[in-house]
């Protein structure tokens, strides 16, 4: 990022920095892991600061392997403090800055990388894994989870703070006939490694959603529509009832894209085709992906939906906006009965994935898309779902057969409390849609749309 950009975005960071004499800024220099902090000039340091904590820059790099930088004598307070302000201007800089989030690095980069017995010259990039007994480790999106993925030792967890479902970049050494093991972290969250109290999800109370996200931009009518008739608000727990060949998929696919300048987007993908997975990723830039094909085991789509979970749930209690997909509800539930052994338990799983939407007090939202189908087989179990939903989007096979994809039925789709939403749409218009729904179906709806755009 250029230095006019930071200083636009990280204004009121730089002038805390500025504010103080040149020792204090070298030694939360120190603290947030810039090498060399006497070598510069105080406006000079206080941007890598920034870069650093901000993790707008890439993890500083070693003078040598193994060296670490000098320890600070910089208080915790005054780390917290700074680390306080540009989480602020984090949260509000334009979505078009904010970094991606980070993807695999190049562990396996060598046919001798098992030989490595140093720290590898990239950092290896993952989300941290609780597998229980105290072993934890770095688990990559959309890869199997063999024994090579890297150990993070206790102490690491404890001095930093981390919580599974966290984005961690590190150093990674390995001796010969060992696992990789995880020496030293340079960014948690892409921010600097220190120790920071964090809100904790569970803790934060809930709220009714407010806000709802603006589905007007999407060139599919079906969607304008949509978002007239049945809006989603931010931190909705959204039920997707569709039968198989009336889009589902085309739906959630859709909805990601037309968000995810707005939100952080995961997918769950449980029990479908192997080929979704690059099909969402193309669909949905800059989304988190995990995918359990129909042919993996139960316990690899609990493990994968408890991942998922996890990482929606950091993501919400540090303020951010975030979309979970899942794909489908009945597979997890069903995948949760099978390893229990026993069908209540399987579904308090599910509305336990489901119940995690919600709008946090003091910032931050989490809404959940879950699919079910609408069978009759699956009645009892999609009537508890549909008690527990705030919004219901039901899809029919009659519209689909009119060419109307995703199938939308909006004479049975509906958001609760949608009046409340800020720049709630038109009510007359809300009206005469919903006469055209009961009265003439999804191709009505559209008609009545086209005419009214018009």
């Amino acid at each position: 990022m250029e230095e006019k950009q930071l200083l636009e975005i990280f204004g009121a960071a730089y002038s805390h920095l500025n504010g103080k004499n040149i020792y204090e800024v070298r030694n939360l220099a120190r603290a947030f892991g810039v090498n060399a902090p006497t070598a510069e000039r105080k406006h000079a340091l206080i941007l890598r600061i920034i870069g650093a904590a901000s993790g707008m820059s890439d993890p500083e790099q070693r003078s040598h392997r193994g060296a670490r930088v000098k320890a600070s004598d910089a208080s915790g307070e005054s780390i917290a403090q700074l680390q306080s302000i540009i989480d602020e201007c984090k949260r509000k800089m334009p979505y078009d800055y904010r970094a991606v989030e980070p993807g695999k690095s190049s562990f396996h980069d060598s046919a001798d990388s098992s030989r490595v017995y140093g720290y590898k010259d990239e950092a290896y990039t993952g989300i941290a894994e609780n597998c229980g007994k105290g072993y934890w480790r770095l688990c990559l999106q959309n890869e199997d989870t063999c024994m090579d993925f890297p150990e993070i030792d206790e102490k690491l967890i404890k001095d930093f703070n981390i919580r599974e479902g966290d984005m961690i970049s590190g150093y990674v050494a390995q001796a010969q006939g060992e696992r990789p093991r995880l020496m030293q972290i340079a960014a948690i969250e892409g921010r600097a490694p220190v120790f920071v109290e964090r809100r904790r999800f569970e803790e934060l109370a809930a709220e009714y959603p407010c806000e709802r996200y603006d589905l007007s931009v999407s060139e599919n009518a079906v969607f304008r529509a949509a978002d007239i008739l049945c809006p989603v608000g931010k931190g909705q727990r959204v039920l997707v009832l569709a039968p198989s060949g009336t889009g589902k998929t085309a739906f959630l696919q859709e909805f990601g894209k037309s968000v995810a300048k707005k939100a952080h987007v995961i997918c769950l993908l449980l029990g479908q085709r192997p080929e979704e997975n690059g099909e969402y990723k193309a669909a949905v830039a800059g989304s988190c992906v995990f995918s359990e094909a129909f042919d993996c085991t139960f316990e690899r789509r609990v493990r994968a939906a408890h991942l998922a979970a996890e990482r929606a749930k950091r993501l919400a209690e540090a303020g951010q906006d975030v979309v979970l997909l899942v794909d489908s509800l009945r597979a997890y539930v069903q995948a949760s009965e099978k390893l229990s052994g026993d069908r209540e338990s399987g579904l308090l799983n599910g509305k336990r994935l489901f119940a995690l939407a919600r709008k946090l007090s003091g910032g931050g939202s989490l809404t959940v898309i879950a699919t079910y189908p609408d069978e009759e087989t699956a009645e009892t179990e999609k009537g508890e779902f549909e008690a527990a939903a705030n919004a219901v989007f039901s899809f029919s096979r009659e519209t689909a057969a009119e060419g109307i994809i995703p199938a939308f039925d909006f004479s049975r789709s509906f958001t609760k409390r949608s009046e409340q939403f800020s720049e709630a749409p038109d009510r007359e218009l809300v009206r005469k849609l919903r006469c055209a729904a009961e009265e003439t179906g999804t191709a009505g709806v559209l008609a009545m749309l086209e005419k009214n755009e018009e």
